[in-house]
């Protein structure tokens, strides 16, 4: 597994341009899942 699922409630939001930069957020869950809703929605392990 190598997908992120992020559950959140958004607080803050603006628009910048085409963009909307989240501010602040209310997080209910982090998942690790084999496929993720968004394909750029990967971790990997970092270290030794």
């Amino acid at each position: 597994m190598d997908g992120l699922s992020i559950g959140y409630r958004t607080a803050r939001a603006r628009r910048q341009g085409r963009l909307r930069v989240l501010s602040g957020v209310e997080l209910w869950e982090v998942s690790l899942v084999t496929f993720p809703m968004l394909p750029g929605a990967r971790f990997r392990a970092v270290g030794p």
